[in-house]
């Protein structure tokens, strides 16, 4: 299994506490129906419209052998602090943290899972934008792999850190998409 995050045991959906990420978990979950992965035409903006700001969607780019950016949501954009539309995760990111981000990203579409990561509450991490973020796979029109949708909620002052960097963190969880409930979380 992965050395980038713990794999959590079957029958447990991620805990979140945000209403936003319990609604965008539950729509994920709804539009997969009795399969592994939501079809990345089935998801329903107008049925998370208050989670739209913190979105992102990263396409799978074989050629480029690297995800870029679809979709980046107003909240996404400012915490990075320019548009990542069209953007591949070395051009975001840099030489190094793309590598990680990239392999995480290939390892929700390759199990596939719901990946999870949570803010450190650190003081020593203070410095840095932090976020809480769900991650889960897409799948294109045939089935295949599309990519991977997002939500990250940031916690940063607005003004003071405007021009600080987003804290990519060096654990998450996998929940992998075979072993999720049938029932959507509450």
């Amino acid at each position: 299994m992965s050395t980038l995050a713990k794999t959590m045991p079957p029958g447990l959906w991620p805990e979140v506490s945000d209403p936003r990420h319990k609604r965008f978990l539950r729509h994920w979950a709804e539009q997969r129906g009795d399969g592994i992965m939501a079809l990345r035409s089935g998801i329903d903006p107008a049925s998370i419209r208050d989670c739209l700001p913190h979105l992102w969607i990263y396409r799978w780019d074989a050629e480029l052998n690297d995800f870029v950016c679809t979709l980046a949501g107003e909240a996404v954009n400012q915490a990075w602090g320019f548009s990542l539309v069209g953007l591949s995760l070395d051009r975001i990111m840099g030489p190094v943290n793309a590598p990680t981000v990239r392999e995480r990203y290939a390892e929700v579409l390759r199990l596939p899972a719901v990946q999870c990561s949570r803010r450190p509450i650190m003081p020593q991490v203070a410095m840095e934008k932090r976020g809480t973020r769900l991650i889960v796979p897409l799948a294109d029109a045939e089935g295949g792999h599309y990519g991977v949708l997002g939500m990250s909620l940031y916690e940063y002052d607005h003004y003071a850190d405007a021009d600080k960097p987003v804290h990519i963190p060096p654990e998450v969880e996998l929940y992998p998409c075979a072993g999720l409930p049938r029932t959507p979380p509450a």
